[in-house]
């Protein structure tokens, strides 16, 4: 295979991986009949994805790094700095887009980037004859 046509499906796949994931969330949006059932926009792990986008709206809403559990039985102070919610949040406070949509967004870039590093890292480990 040629560099250039291998390098095209490099990125045709770092492209790819991550956009098919939106298709069960993009599926559970539009079978949602509210009042019965509410698709949230997350996959799984509600539990975890509440508290995670707990960060993300209060960093939205304070501009702060150091949050607070919301979801327990006990007040706490704000000991929390989880540094990639608070950028989000920041993120979301600045352009007023979406919490879900933002989020979405740097997931797929994540997976592209992921993708993207690895084949690198891989090239300098494993090189050809």
């Amino acid at each position: 295979m040629k560099p250039g046509a291998l390098r095209a499906a490099l990125v045709a796949i770092a492209l790819a991986a991550p956009l098919l994931t939106l298709v069960p969330p993009w599926y559970g949006y539009h079978v949602a009949s509210p009042p019965e059932r509410v698709f949230l926009g997350f996959r799984h792990m509600a539990v975890d994805h509440y508290l995670y986008a707990s960060f993300l709206r209060q960093a939205r809403d304070t501009g702060s790094p150091f949050m607070q559990n919301r979801f327990t039985s006990e007040p706490q102070d704000a000991r929390y700095v989880p540094l990639f919610y608070w950028l989000l949040g920041v993120t979301v406070r600045l352009t007023g887009a979406p919490i879900v949509l933002l989020w979405e967004a740097s997931r797929i870039a994540g997976g592209v980037l992921y993708v993207l590093l690895f084949w690198r890292l891989a090239g300098v480990w494993v090189s050809a004859p």
